[in-house]
C-alpha cells in the first residue's frame, strides 16, 4: 500500500470514528480501530458493512478516492442447509458465505449510485457525514429487514413496493429457497427452485439440489 493509501485509509478512519461510530454503535454495529469494516452479530447471524475505497477513481479523475459502501447479510442456517442441499459441492454454492450482498446502493429505493468523493484531507468529514447518515437512513433498516430465516425466505420477491429483494445471483436465490424451507413454506421453495434452476441445463447442474428436494419426507 502506498504512503497515500495509507493517509487516505487513516484520515477515512479518523473521521468514522468521529461521525459514523456512535451513530452506527446504536444500531449494534462496531469497528475496530484502523478497520474500514462495521460488523454486528445477531440471533440468526452476522452483518456487515465495509466502507470501500476505490483509489484514483476513472469516474472522477479529481478525486484522491471514492467511498463505496458494500454490505453483507449471513443467516448461518440458510447457509448451512444450502450446504446440506448441494451435498457439500462449493462449486454450486460458492466459498463466500454471504447471504445476501452488494453496494449500499442497492438499498435505497432512490437507486442513487451512492459513492462519495474525497479530494483533500478537508473534504473527508462533509462525505463521511453523509455515507453515516445514507447507511443509517437506508442501509441498516434494510440489513435488520432480512437478516433473519424469514426475513431471508421473502427476498424472492422481484416487483412491489420498498423493500423488496430480488435475489441477484444463484448462491443468493438458493439461500432464499433453504430460508423458506427452514420456515415450512416448502412448496413455495420447491416453486423458486423450478423457476431458478428448471431448465435442462440448470437442472442438470443443481442435481443435488433437486435430489435434496425428492427425498423430503411427504
Amino acid at each position: 500500500m502506498t504512503q497515500q493509501k495509507k493517509d487516505i485509509k487513516a484520515c477515512v478512519c479518523h473521521w468514522l470514528e468521529h461521525k459514523g461510530d456512535q451513530v452506527l454503535a446504536e444500531h449494534g454495529f462496531c469497528r475496530r480501530p484502523n478497520s474500514l469494516v462495521y460488523t454486528r452479530r445477531s440471533p440468526d447471524g452476522s452483518q456487515s458493512i465495509a466502507i470501500d475505497l476505490e483509489h484514483h477513481p476513472i469516474d472522477d479523475k479529481n478525486a484522491a478516492a471514492a467511498v463505496y459502501p458494500m454490505f453483507r447479510i449471513v443467516v448461518d442456517k440458510a447457509n448451512d442447509l444450502v450446504r446440506e442441499m448441494v451435498s457439500g459441492r462449493s462449486e454450486l454454492f460458492g466459498e463466500s458465505r454471504s447471504s445476501l450482498s452488494g453496494p449500499v446502493a442497492w438499498t435505497s429505493p432512490n437507486k442513487p449510485r451512492a459513492r462519495w468523493y474525497v479530494y483533500q484531507p478537508d473534504s473527508v468529514p462533509d462525505a463521511v457525514q453523509e455515507v453515516a447518515e445514507f447507511l443509517t437512513s437506508w442501509t441498516v433498516p434494510y440489513i435488520d429487514r432480512y437478516c433473519t430465516v424469514g426475513g431471508l425466505a421473502a427476498a424472492a420477491a422481484t416487483q412491489g413496493t420498498y423493500p423488496y429483494r430480488a435475489a441477484k445471483t444463484q448462491q443468493e436465490t438458493l439461500c432464499v429457497i433453504a430460508a423458506k424451507l427452514l420456515i415450512g413454506q416448502r412448496e413455495d421453495a420447491r416453486d423458486l427452485l423450478e423457476q431458478s434452476f428448471g431448465k435442462p441445463a440448470q437442472r442438470r447442474h443443481f442435481q443435488p439440489v433437486f435430489e435434496y428436494f425428492n427425498a423430503l419426507p411427504s
